[in-house]
């Protein structure tokens, strides 16, 4: 295998898979701890946006139901931005550690690469 191959598809790409789901199990398992927090407190639910709004303003249903449609449009537009700013940042990373790790392999002598080689070959 290559330098190139490992830092093609290597080590960096696995490192980044990684910390994504390292990250991605972290953020679960907080949600799950500040839930069962919260369940915990005997706290009520607070109220939502639309469910204050139809309080507060005496929403009739017709535009309990449009505005209810109104807010899941916003949530799904605004979903899809947050995806694409992830993926920027997951390619943004991507290339960062190419980057280093391109600059890594060329600091090595041969039987070093030979060695890392081996390292960061998938198992």
């Amino acid at each position: 295998m290559s330098g190139a191959a490992v830092v093609n598809g290597g080590g960096a790409a696995r490192r980044t898979r990684a910390w994504l789901a390292a990250a991605l199990v972290a953020a679960l398992l907080t949600g799950l701890a500040l839930g069962w927090r919260a369940g915990l407190s005997g706290g009520a639910r607070a109220p939502s946006y639309l469910e204050r709004l139809t309080a507060d303003l005496g929403l009739r249903p017709d535009q309990v139901t449009s505005i209810e449609a109104l807010l899941a449009e916003e949530d799904r537009e605004i979903d899809a931005l947050l995806q694409q700013q992830l993926d920027g940042i997951r390619d943004q990373v991507a290339e960062r550690r190419q980057r280093t790790e391109q600059a890594l392999v060329s600091r090595l002598d041969e039987a070093q690469r030979a060695r890392y080689e081996q390292l960061v070959a998938p198992r």
